[in-house]
């Protein structure tokens, strides 16, 4: 009789220990690559009350707006000359540069692209030049940090670094 305690005691604790595993929350795929060795998310500065987050690690489009909503920001839109400018202003090669993606994406009419967030067209980037992948469909955009600051069309399941902004400060830790 105690073998059969001991055995069930055994299976209880493993099913246990197999449901906590399966129902811990994870945050979305942190992606799998560090912009220049530096921390994994680095607050650029605020401009008119936006503060602007450069996010390490290799994501797809739908991954980095899912990313930037775990950390409690969203994929970033750039609406004003001011906020594009501080962009441009706040470039580092170590910890801003590359490919970051934003919340601009295809709007399925002729070279139009939308912010998908305030359903709003882009129109702020117009004075960046525009390299294209010339992808038909599934076309998102991507700020392009590096000096002269350039805007990528690119399909969304690229994988590139994230830029997530927020009205509010966030406090980034352990990530």
């Amino acid at each position: 009789m105690m073998k059969f305690i001991s055995l069930v005691a055994i299976v209880v604790y493993f099913a246990t220990v197999q449901w906590s595993d399966s129902a811990s929350i994870s945050p979305p795929s942190h992606g799998n690559g560090a912009q220049g060795g530096s921390r994994a998310v680095v607050h650029l500065g605020t401009v008119e009350g936006k503060n602007f987050y450069a996010v390490n690690g290799y994501r797809n489009w739908t991954e980095a707006k899912e990313y930037c909503q775990w950390l409690g920001m969203e994929l970033a839109t750039i609406e004003t000359s001011a906020q594009l400018y501080f962009l441009q202003t706040v470039y580092n090669r170590n910890t801003f540069r590359g490919n970051h993606w934003i919340d601009a994406r295809d709007s399925f009419e002729e070279r139009q692209f939308t912010w998908d967030r305030i359903n709003a067209p882009v129109s702020t980037l117009s004075s960046l030049p525009i390299l294209s992948s010339h992808m038909p469909y599934q076309t998102c955009v991507a700020y392009y940090s590096d000096l002269p600051a350039k805007i990528f069309l690119d399909p969304c399941e690229t994988t590139v670094y994230t830029l997530c902004d927020s009205n509010n400060t966030v406090t980034i830790q352990n990530i």
